[in-house]
């Protein structure tokens, strides 16, 4: 299942458009600010150098309406009226127009529409503010080139769920792709089709054997690159994971064997674990295992980890051996009893400590 996206799963009572100005400026406002200024480019239809302080505001308060939004740098207002459709409500862009007359700063009325094509009314000259328009389309192709451009992590998965987010509404942006680009991808999906039905059955039979001698509960779960199981991803930062056996450990903790490679070394990796959920790092039964980590040892002998993950997450692992692992990969039988018998110790030694 894919995790819910930022913009689409709010709920509240707001209309559409003004959801989408929240969720447009939400994402200036914490993104890198190449994206900001990329944005108040296109809305000024020139460059815009980005210097702080930058203030966001929704709903802009003026003598005789209310636009959706204004972005204030030193340089530069951008007052925002947005619609997801086409049509420009013609006598309220005039008012917002009106309420900034008064301005002595150089300021952008902009129409966000779904139309930046469309003419604009008929305005008064003015001379620090100016209208212009814009539409969702051209602020999609921005979005996708800034994923393209910018390598902050932050950024690219505000830039991704904003891009679903303009996508689920019906804009659409195509990114276009190379011939080569799509020449490579078919060879190398060839490849993998290949790979996979050489390599995949006999990973799941190593699984297999490795479930017949653990104790029973335990669950093959393969993975793919399209979704996360059990909260594990086929490719991480770190590892490329084939699947892994699960089973339910104690005090609602989870047991688990997992294969993979490392993807720095490209070395396979064969870890065992017992990982314990929703305890604080100071509480009594991570304390315990802390505690008992001497004991686990004298039994299994060093531990890869024994410790917090994250404030609520506790991890004791091991790692079998490259030597044996090698044997296990190569189909020797008495490999896939000594990688049972590893398991079997910590697993029974986490259970001790926590009696």
């Amino acid at each position: 299942m894919h995790a819910p996206n930022l913009f689409l799963a709010t709920r509240f009572d707001l209309p559409e458009e003004d959801r989408l100005t929240s969720a447009l400026v939400a994402v200036l406002a914490h993104a890198d600010r190449r994206v900001l200024a990329a944005f108040l480019s296109a809305a000024a239809g020139e460059p815009v150098a980005i210097a702080e302080p930058v203030e966001f505001r929704l709903q802009l308060a003026l003598a005789r309406s209310r636009p959706d939004a204004r972005i204030r740098t030193p340089s530069l207002d951008v007052v925002i009226e947005t619609k997801r459709g086409a049509q420009l409500d013609e006598a309220q862009f005039r008012r917002h127009w009106d309420g900034l007359r008064e301005t002595r700063r150089p300021t952008v009325l902009l129409a966000l529409t779904d139309r930046g094509d469309a003419p604009l009314p008929d305005l008064p000259p003015h001379p620090h503010l100016r209208a212009r328009r814009l539409d969702w389309t051209q602020v999609l192709a921005l979005v996708c080139a800034a994923q393209d451009e910018i390598d902050d992590a932050t950024t690219r998965f505000l830039l991704r769920q904003l891009e679903a987010y303009l996508r689920a509404l019906g804009y659409r942006h195509f990114r276009g792709v190379s011939v080569n680009d799509v020449a490579d991808y078919a060879r190398l999906l060839t490849a993998l089709a290949a790979h996979e039905r050489a390599t995949r059955p006999r990973l799941e039979q190593l699984l297999e054997g490795l479930r017949a001698g653990l104790p029973p509960g335990f669950k093959l779960r393969l993975l793919r690159p399209d979704r996360a199981v059990g909260g594990i991803e086929q490719v991480n930062a770190e590892f490329v994971n084939f699947g892994f056996l699960d089973a339910p450990g104690p005090a609602r903790g989870r047991l688990r064997v997992i294969l993979g490679v490392r993807r720095d070394t490209a070395a396979p990796r064969l870890t065992y674990y017992y990982t314990l959920y929703g305890h604080p790092p100071d509480g009594d039964t991570t304390a315990r295992l802390s505690a008992a980590r001497p004991a686990v040892e004298a039994s299994t002998g060093p531990l890869g980890r024994c410790g917090p993950l994250s404030d609520t997450v506790f991890h004791v692992s091991q790692d079998v051996p490259a030597a044996t692992l090698d044997r296990l990969l190569a189909g020797d039988p008495d490999a896939v009893a000594e990688v049972c018998s590893m398991c079997r110790r910590l697993f029974e030694a986490v259970a001790r400590s926590l009696q």
